[in-house]
């Protein structure tokens, strides 16, 4: 390449950027910021939402514990076992959980929360197995009435002393704010 050549293309080079790219930076650093404002905005938004779905779960959860406390002591007395036992709700922490919003709220309340809803869990397994002793293959067993006693004590001292007090906890906080 010849130095005159040189030249030719630094020329013709500052000529296309001053012509079809320094008029544009600044509406594309413009454009990217929006986006950027855009986004982080309803990621918030949806933050919010998320967070109030799980405050009003709450307060569903807490209907719950009433209804599964008074099943538990209707078993007692003699109801008939075919009566599905009420189950609680999970969608709302299901969906805070898993749009990775659970580690943005505070520590205390996240912690809370995952003691609460892995309760529930291991409530509706618990309340899966009373199904099956009350009318599946399980209630053919001789054992099937001391199991179903011993799943619903399980039942009822998970719902009384962690779940019920931490959601009542929790729907103070809330009704605080």
């Amino acid at each position: 390449m010849l130095p005159g050549d040189l030249n030719s293309v630094e020329a013709s080079l500052s000529s296309f950027l001053s012509t079809y790219v320094e008029p544009y930076v600044t509406v594309m650093v413009m454009l990217g910021i929006l986006l950027w404002a855009g986004v982080r905005l309803d990621g918030r938004a949806r933050f919010g939402t998320a967070k109030r779905a799980v405050l009003g779960e709450v307060k569903l959860n807490l209907r719950v514990c009433e209804e599964v406390i008074s099943y538990v002591e209707a078993q007692k007395v003699g109801t008939p076992y075919s009566l599905p036992m009420p189950r609680f709700y999970a969608t709302a922490f299901d969906n805070l959980r898993s749009q990775g919003y659970l580690y943005k709220l505070k520590k205390e309340f996240r912690d809370e929360l995952l003691t609460i809803y892995m309760t529930i869990e291991r409530v509706h397994a618990a309340s899966t197995r009373q199904e099956d002793l009350a009318v599946g293959p399980g209630a053919a067993s001789p054992l099937a009435s001391d199991l179903r006693s011993q799943n619903l004590a399980f039942i009822l001292g998970n719902v009384t002393n962690i779940i019920q007090p931490q959601l009542s906890r929790l729907d103070t906080l809330r009704s605080k704010r």
